[in-house]
């Protein structure tokens, strides 16, 4: 297909192969590859997950970036809407979880986010 910002990516290739951020932008006319937009570090093919997101900044707009519905920057990786407050790494982000990311959680303790997981026993 062509230059794909770190090596030359052969045809049909995957997206995430793209480094290169004008280059993702212009995959498909260019290159023929197929994305929904630039990550942060690599290209997103169209089965991209939240988790591949390495930007905050599209992270928080991944709606309008990319199509994908993200719950939001976590602290140190971008989370998908069902994440559990466990997985935010950022006290300020988990004090304002529900808020930010509507995640529910209890709070930080100090080391991590206490995940506000709501279940019912008999």
């Amino acid at each position: 297909a062509g230059w794909g910002g770190k090596v030359c990516i052969p045809p049909k290739a995957p997206a995430f192969l793209i480094t290169d951020e004008q280059i993702c932008k212009d995959s498909y006319s260019n290159l023929g590859i197929e994305s929904i937009g630039w990550g942060g570090d690599k290209c997103l093919a169209k089965d991209a997950k939240c988790g591949d997101i390495s930007w905050p900044h599209i992270c928080d707009e991944s709606q309008k970036k990319t199509g994908l519905a993200c719950a939001g920057w976590g602290g140190s990786r971008c989370l998908e809407p069902e994440a559990s407050a466990a997985e935010i790494t950022d006290e300020a982000v988990c004090k304002n979880s529900q808020a930010w990311l509507n995640i529910p959680s209890y709070g930080w303790d100090g080391k991590r986010c206490i995940p506000k997981e709501l279940k019912c026993k008999d």
